[in-house]
């Protein structure tokens, strides 16, 4: 009954506007005629309801929205909103839909924070797809400081070239959780290799191939001999055959007893498998 209704108000008003007027007044009229049914009907936006936002503030998406309260749910461009809500930084997709007689429905999907990307002195946040999504500024800037509960659990992607190649280099980190958590920073070498900065200021010197072999032998050194609580300053991985180590300036230097030879290496640290109980 109620389209029907709707039917023939339409049929009559477009009726009325064409016999005593162009087409070009049908298309100005043809708003009046939308928003004078839907009063009569009750097709007017009453209620906007948003789902899915955790991080987004809901006032921040009503407002991105502007969605005018009393104007006819038929007049409202949904494309033209969801793309207002796709702008905003944290708002990676978003799907709006009409509940009649007088409701918007919309679900976002925020970003989910992978890492954070620095080049040149500048901060960006980037999810899984390497898509960097929210600009902090500076690193010292208040926008970064206040990203300090996220920067607790976050890696660092720095240097030149970091960005395209970086995200697989983390994604295979999360294959080791016994040493994933202990690292600060990977940080892009010549744009061929990486090395590792552990949150104890330790540097590991990756290979520029074969990187998951090194991370196998480089977890086994944490598991079985503790390696990231010794007063280590590198941990050189370059090499197939051996381990390398350069010890804190300052450091005393240990006896050479059961330990992996160092090439290069300020000193020699005796590494000997960690006692049942040790954390």
């Amino acid at each position: 009954m109620l389209a029907l209704k709707f039917k023939i108000l339409l049929l009559v008003s477009l009726t009325v506007a064409v016999a005593t007027a162009g087409w070009g007044s049908v298309i100005l009229l043809r708003e009046e005629v939308i928003v004078r049914v839907s009063e009569s009907l009750g097709f007017q936006l009453e209620e906007v309801v948003m789902h899915g936002n955790v991080r987004v503030k809901q006032e921040t998406l009503l407002e991105a929205l502007a969605l005018e309260r009393g104007k006819s749910l038929f007049l409202i461009d949904l494309a033209e909103a969801k793309a207002r809500l796709e702008s905003l930084e944290w708002v990676k997709s978003a799907s709006l839909q009409r509940i009649f007689p007088g409701t918007i429905k919309g679900r976002i999907h925020e970003q989910q924070p992978f890492a954070f990307w620095q080049e040149g002195g500048h901060l960006f946040l980037i999810n899984k797809d390497g898509d960097a999504f929210l600009d902090l500024g500076s690193a010292n800037s208040p926008d970064a400081k206040r990203m300090a509960s996220v920067k607790a659990t976050l890696p660092y992607l720095v240097g030149t070239g970091a960005l395209e190649d970086g995200v697989e280099f983390l994604e295979s980190l999360q294959n080791y959780p016994a040493i994933g958590e202990h690292i600060k920073a990977v940080v892009r070498v010549g744009q061929r290799r990486w090395d590792v900065h552990l949150n104890n200021g330790a540097r590991v010197q990756m290979p520029e191939k074969s990187f998951h072999q090194a991370l196998v032998r480089l977890q086994k050194l944490h598991l079985e001999y503790d390696i990231f609580r010794r007063d280590v300053l590198i941990i050189d991985l370059r090499l197939d055959d051996r381990v390398g180590f350069a010890l804190r300036e300052g450091a005393a230097m240990p006896e050479v007893s059961e330990a992996i030879l160092i090439p290069d290496a300020v000193g020699i640290i005796p590494l000997r498998p960690k006692a049942r109980g040790d954390g």
